[in-house]
């Protein structure tokens, strides 16, 4: 399974989607990806500390942030080009 932002409204087994992310076979996803309706979401590891200071890897996804045109809106940061910005904006 992998996820998916909905980008258009559309159906996946039989269930319509207007907005917000899908987790679905990449099989499945393929003509939906041509088709305009879903792009796949993107993640990269983050380390980050916890309360007792060992480390522990996160997903963290940029996708979510996009504004179109390689711009990002990072929160408590501002607005970054490019995606690799973005990933170390939100280290």
């Amino acid at each position: 399974m992998a996820n998916y932002r909905v980008i258009s409204e559309c159906k996946i087994a039989g269930e319509r989607y207007r907005d917000g992310t899908v987790s679905i076979p990449p099989d499945q996803a393929e003509s939906l990806v041509r088709a305009g309706c879903l792009v796949p979401v993107r993640t990269q590891a983050v380390e980050t500390a916890t309360a007792d200071h060992s480390r522990v890897e996160r997903a963290v996804s940029v996708d979510q942030y996009h504004r179109g045109a390689g711009w990002y809106e990072i929160p408590g940061v501002g607005k970054v080009r490019g995606e690799e910005a973005a990933q170390r904006a939100l280290r």
